[in-house]
């Protein structure tokens, strides 16, 4: 039967008597398919020895066997085999069997490989769908307490203060227009191509005001304080940054 395989293109890596050897050499040389004999030597039978590789394995099994029996059958059945080929057999008839088994063998890996796929896709869109609903909520919450305290404490505010306040609502309204700006994008598949355009920024400022913002924000929680022993920044020394993502970075680190 060897030769015949070989004649007709097929590697034979190894002929095995023994079950246990059997399992051992399918997990050395991780075959396309296996021609299993219903009953081998050793502790366990071929049945059970097909059944660990198509489980453990994932490899394609096809009966060649002698034994027609119902109970033989039913055994071999369970086992979920790719063919059943009785002995004595015609090479066409085995040649045959063979390529079916390959196809349908392809045809499942393709399909596991495409289901993998659709799970990862619906994980990745559950994580973006929460993180979309913690960006929205960061400048959502600005928006709501400068309002709140615009509209109950207005009247104690100073000026300067109600503008600040003021500024607080407007830059959060642009960091939502740039997060929905981004939404879009990503649903048009056209993140690919969103490229990195760096501008200077005088991180101090961007610091002070972010921490200010997010104040607002605390209530009685613990203050934050931003220091920095730098006082004079040089435009060569301003950090390079997208202005529309490092508002989102910076909040996601501070909260």
């Amino acid at each position: 039967m060897k030769k015949c395989l070989e004649k007709s293109g097929y590697a034979v890596p190894g002929i095995i008597a023994y079950g246990e050897q059997a399992i051992q050499k399918v997990a050395e040389f991780n075959p396309d398919l296996v021609l299993m004999d219903v009953m081998l030597k050793g502790d366990i039978t071929g049945i059970e020895a097909a059944e660990e590789i198509i489980n453990n394995f994932q490899i394609p099994v096809v009966y060649l066997t002698g034994l027609s029996d119902n109970k033989t059958l039913l055994k071999a059945k369970y086992t979920q085999p790719f063919g059943y080929v009785l002995k004595p057999f015609e090479t066409i008839q085995l040649i045959t069997t063979i390529e079916i088994a390959l196809n349908k063998s392809k045809t499942e890996v393709l399909m596991r490989s495409e289901l993998e796929k659709e799970k990862e896709i619906s994980s990745s869109k559950t994580r973006f769908v929460s993180m979309v609903s913690h960006e929205f909520r960061n400048p959502l919450s600005t928006i709501f307490t400068s309002a709140e305290l615009l509209a109950n404490h207005g009247d104690k505010l100073t000026e300067a203060k109600k503008i600040e306040y003021l500024h607080f609502i407007q830059n959060s309204v642009k960091n939502l227009n740039h997060l929905i700006t981004n939404i879009l994008s990503i649903s048009k598949a056209e993140i690919p191509n969103d490229k990195f355009n760096p501008k200077p920024i005088d991180l101090e400022a961007f610091c002070q005001n972010l921490v200010a913002e997010i104040m607002i924000c605390t209530g009685d929680k613990p203050q934050i304080i931003f220091a920095t022993k730098e006082t004079n920044i040089s435009p060569e020394s301003q950090l390079l940054n997208n202005p529309k993502k490092l508002p989102c970075l910076d909040e996601n680190i501070l909260r």
